[in-house]
C-alpha cells in the first residue's frame, strides 16, 4: 500500500494484512485449546484394536453366556432340575434306609441274655428246659420207677428236721424214690442246691448239695426214711 511521503506515517497490523499481537495470541491460545481438547478427547477413547472377551471393537460385538464363561438360561435350568432330581433320590434314598432300618431290631437287642451281634443258638438250657435226652432219662426212670423189681436201696434211717444225710452214693441226675412211714414219694435231683418239698405224710423238705448230702432243713420228723435208686 502506497503511502504519501513528507509526512509520518503509522502502520498497524492491519495495514500490512496481519494480525496483532492479541489477535495472534488469541488465536494460538484457540489452536493449542483445539489440540488440549482433541487429545482429552482421544484420551477418553479406546483404540478400535482393543477386544472385549477376544472380539475387536472395529464393530458392534454382542457377547454370548459362554463369552463370559457361564451357563446359558437352558443349561442353567436343566442344572438346577438335575439337582432337584438329586436331592429327591437323596430324601427317597434315605427315606428307604429309615423304612428299613425300623424293620429291624438294634444290634445290641439281646435273646436269653445273648447279643445279636452275631449268629445266636440257642440250646434248651437257654430257654429253661431239659434237652431231648434229658427229657427221655426222666421218662425211662418214671417207667423204671413205677417197677418195684428195680428199685435199689441204698440208705434207712430216721432224720429229724434239720437233720443231715449222708448218703453212700451220689443220687446226682437220677430218679429216687423215698419211702417216708410207709408212703413213696417219687424225686429226681438234677444237681447242687437242687430241693425238694411237698405236703406229704406230713411237711416233706429235703436239700441236695449235689454230692452225698441230703438235707431235711425245714420238714417234718422222718422216724421212718428209706432212699431208693431206680434203674
Amino acid at each position: 500500500m502506497s503511502k504519501p511521503t513528507g509526512k509520518l506515517i503509522r502502520l498497524t497490523a492491519a495495514s500490512v494484512g496481519s494480525y496483532t499481537k492479541a489477535e495472534i495470541d488469541s488465536k494460538v491460545a484457540d489452536a493449542k485449546k483445539a489440540g488440549t481438547d482433541a487429545n482429552t478427547n482421544a484420551n477418553g477413547r479406546v483404540p478400535t484394536s482393543r477386544k472385549i472377551n477376544g472380539k475387536p471393537l472395529t464393530t458392534d460385538i454382542s457377547l454370548t453366556a459362554g463369552d463370559v464363561n457361564a451357563y446359558t438360561k437352558t443349561e442353567t435350568d436343566s442344572k438346577v432340575a438335575d439337582a432337584k432330581k438329586a436331592g429327591t433320590d437323596a430324601q427317597t434314598a434315605a427315606n428307604n434306609a429309615n423304612t428299613n432300618a425300623n424293620a429291624r431290631v438294634p444290634s445290641t437287642r439281646k435273646v436269653n441274655n445273648k447279643s445279636l451281634s452275631t449268629d445266636i443258638s440257642l440250646n434248651a438250657g437257654d430257654v429253661g428246659t431239659y434237652t431231648k435226652e434229658e427229657i427221655d432219662t426222666k421218662i425211662n426212670t418214671a417207667k423204671n420207677a413205677a417197677n418195684p423189681t428195680k428199685r435199689r436201696s441204698i440208705w434207712t434211717g430216721n432224720v429229724d428236721r434239720g437233720g443231715t444225710i449222708t448218703l453212700p452214693e451220689s443220687i446226682n441226675g437220677k430218679h429216687m424214690m423215698v419211702n417216708v412211714n410207709g408212703k413213696f414219694l417219687s424225686i429226681f435231683f438234677c444237681g447242687a442246691g437242687t430241693s425238694f418239698s411237698e405236703s406229704f405224710n406230713g411237711w416233706i423238705e429235703f436239700e441236695y448239695n449235689g454230692d452225698k448230702i441230703l438235707k431235711n432243713p425245714n420238714g417234718s420228723n422222718c422216724r421212718v426214711l428209706q432212699v431208693m435208686i431206680c434203674e
